[in-house]
C-alpha cells in the first residue's frame, strides 16, 4: 500500500521530535488497535494504560490526511504518530494489529450502600482488574 508509506512520511515530517518519540513509545507498547479499515481510510484506537478509553485516529490514505479525537494542540499528535508507526511495523513484519475489542477495557458501574445513601462508582475493568 504505497499511500500508507506516503502518509507515514507526511506524518513523520510534520511531527515534532518529542511528539514522535511519544508515538514510538505508544507503538512499542502495543497500544494501537484497529477499529476498521478499507482501501481509503483506516480507523484506529490508541489505548492508554489499563485499557482506558482511547482517542480515535482516522487516517485518510488517498489524501495523506489524519484526524485524532484527542485534545492535543500538536498536529500531528502522538496518537497519529503511534498509528502510522504501528501500521508500518504491521506491513513490514506481517503481524496484524489487534482488533479494538481484543484489548479494550470496559466501563462498569457499581452501586453500594454507604450509611443509608446510595453511592454510584464507575471503574474501568481490564484483565480482571478494576481501576476507579
Amino acid at each position: 500500500m504505497e499511500s500508507l508509506a506516503s502518509l507515514f512520511d507526511a506524518v513523520q515530517s510534520d511531527c515534532d521530535r518529542a511528539v514522535w518519540s511519544r508515538g514510538v513509545e505508544l507503538a512499542r507498547g502495543e497500544s494501537v488497535q484497529v477499529e476498521s479499515r478499507d482501501r481509503r481510510e483506516i480507523v484506529l484506537r490508541v489505548v492508554g494504560k489499563a485499557g482506558r478509553v482511547a482517542p480515535q485516529v482516522t487516517l485518510h490514505l488517498a489524501d495523506e490526511a489524519w484526524e485524532c479525537s484527542c485534545a492535543s494542540v500538536d498536529d500531528p499528535c502522538e496518537h497519529v504518530a503511534a498509528a502510522v508507526i504501528a501500521l508500518r511495523r504491521e506491513k513490514k513484519t506481517g503481524a496484524a494489529l489487534p482488533d479494538q475489542a481484543e484489548r479494550m477495557g470496559r466501563l462498569v458501574y457499581l452501586l453500594r450502600d454507604q450509611g443509608g445513601a446510595l453511592v454510584l462508582e464507575r471503574a474501568v475493568e481490564f484483565d480482571g482488574k478494576r481501576t476507579p
